[in-house]
Parts: structure tokens; sequence; C-alpha cells
């Protein structure tokens, strides 16, 4: 982000111990950055901003990032907007099968020219 000089802030709320696969969360977090980061790097220097805020409610870890994105961009499942196509496009499908896998749900939206995405996956489910 510093290469593409991308403004940043991340706000965490979560316990240091947390009963969930790190891998999970890494995995999450991981993806939904890196199509942030792919979103506003399509955008000029001045607009080039990712919100990231991560907190434990009730029994769920919600993951949420909020960038803003060009006029026409959408989010579309299984499809990617990377140059190397080959290599890149499952993020969202990956995002999703791990919430699932964790009785957790991935939701986005777009409105106003940015895009919100959550993520949520329950703590204590075992894999």
């Amino acid at each position: 982000m510093k290469e593409q000089e991308i403004d940043f802030s991340i706000v965490a709320a979560v316990p240091a111990q947390i009963d969930l696969d790190p891998y999970a969360v890494i995995s999450v977090l991981m993806n939904l950055i890196d199509n942030a980061i792919e979103a506003v790097c399509r955008l000029e220097h001045e607009k080039r901003t990712i919100d990231v805020h991560i907190r434990l409610q009730a029994n769920m870890l919600v993951c949420q990032i909020k960038n803003p994105i060009a006029g026409s961009e959408r989010l579309i499942h299984g499809i990617s907007t990377k140059k190397d196509q080959k290599r890149y496009g499952l993020g969202l499908l990956i995002i999703e099968r791990t919430c699932h896998e964790h009785d957790g749900l991935f939701s986005h939206t777009v409105k106003d020219g940015y895009c919100t995405c959550m993520a949520t996956l329950r703590v204590g489910v075992q894999h």
C-alpha cells in the first residue's frame, strides 16, 4: 500500500486470544485487503483510502473493509479484474467459502462511490 500511496486506517477491537483458526482469519483479511488495494489503485492518488474495522460481536468475528471505487466498478464472483487472471480471481470465492465453513457470512454493498465488504466468522468453530 505504501508503494501505491494508499492511505489506510485500522480499527481492531479483538481479544489477544480468540478460538478461531488463524489461517481462516488471515485468508479472509488478506483477500479483502487485496481486493480493496486493486480497486483503489484505479483511482487518483488523493482518493486512495482503505478503512479496516475488525471487532468481536457476540460470538462472531466481523471483518469490514471500506474503500472508494471507480463509478462503474462492481464485485462479480469468480471474475477477476486483475491483469494476471490465471493466478487471481478466486478471492471472493475464498472469502465466501471460508466464512461458510466457519458458520459466517460474506456480503458487500456499493453505495455513493464506496464499496463495503463484510465477512463474519463464528468463534469456536473447529475444522
